[in-house]
């Protein structure tokens, strides 16, 4: 079972011309659950997820064409069926790696993006801080949730041009 819902807004500050807020916000909540019926096993295991996703965001117009933002977004990734299950390379057999929890991202970014004439151009900086990161680990064979957070820093810039 597997239940979703999200809200969106955009609302112009009138303050200043051209500023607009913008937000969203959605709430999942899934069923998840596996059984291990290929060597006579009795695994099996089941688990309610829910998670929460949202961003926010402040949007600045300040010349048609020209604008720059301040954004901070959440996200996450349910693990996949599979996910629960790894391999243990030594006795060529699945492994349960039990009901892994459910991945969080939270990412802040300032960035901009200028059409002039024929080019377009954006750049980003962002920070992005993952719990429970899912991920294999070769060691054992297994898939798992990662102690600790995992932090991301970067920055992206793209230009294109009609010829």
């Amino acid at each position: 079972m597997n239940q979703s819902m999200y809200l969106i807004s955009r609302i112009p500050l009138k303050a200043i011309d051209g500023l607009e807020a913008s937000g969203g916000f959605r709430h999942q909540a899934q069923n998840a659950s596996t059984n291990d019926f290929s060597t006579g096993s009795t695994i099996s295991a089941s688990q309610k997820y829910s998670a929460n996703a949202g961003d926010l965001a402040l949007n600045y117009n300040y010349q048609p064409g020209q604008n720059v933002f301040i954004k901070w977004d959440q996200s996450y990734r349910f693990p996949n069926t599979d996910e629960f299950w790894g391999f243990n390379p030594d006795t060529y057999t699945p492994v349960f790696n039990g009901i892994l929890k459910p991945q969080i991202s939270q990412t802040y970014s300032v960035g901009g993006d200028w059409k002039l004439r024929q080019t377009h151009l954006s750049a980003l900086v962002f920070q992005s801080i993952t719990q429970n990161e899912i991920r294999y680990d070769p060691s054992s064979g297994s898939n798992i949730n990662t102690a600790g957070n995992i932090n991301r820093t970067g920055f992206l810039f793209d230009s294109s041009s009609n010829i």
